[in-house]
């Protein structure tokens, strides 16, 4: 049995009104008990429809999530590495031999 199903729910509402209305029957009368059984099974009904959304919207957004941080990543390193072009392209003769004398400088202290 699958359980992404509006079967799923009928069951859960019928084995609810089933145990309910036995835990019930002893204390109240049997149509209270049939009415709170029926509305007990009506409530499951419902939030087994809810619970199955929320379960489908939990499996889904991992996938969803995982492709975007991928792509995210990918365009990241990409420009990472187009800064990185541009910067060693951008920098002059001077400013290099400068920043290799400070450096050596701070290599020799």
């Amino acid at each position: 049995m699958k359980f992404d199903s509006w079967k799923t729910n009928v069951f859960a509402a019928l084995i609810g009104f089933i145990v309910f209305f036995f835990l019930s029957w002893r204390v109240n009368l049997l149509t209270t008990s049939l009415i709170r059984a029926g509305l007990f099974s009506l409530i499951v009904f419902v939030t087994a429809f809810l619970f199955r959304w929320m379960l489908r919207k939990i499996q889904a957004a991992p996938e969803e999530d995982d492709d975007k941080t991928q792509e995210e990543s990918v365009e990241q390193k990409d420009r990472e590495s187009e800064e990185k072009e541009e910067n060693e392209d951008s920098l002059s003769e001077e400013e290099i031999e400068s920043a290799s004398r400070f450096i050596k400088e701070k290599l020799n202290e």
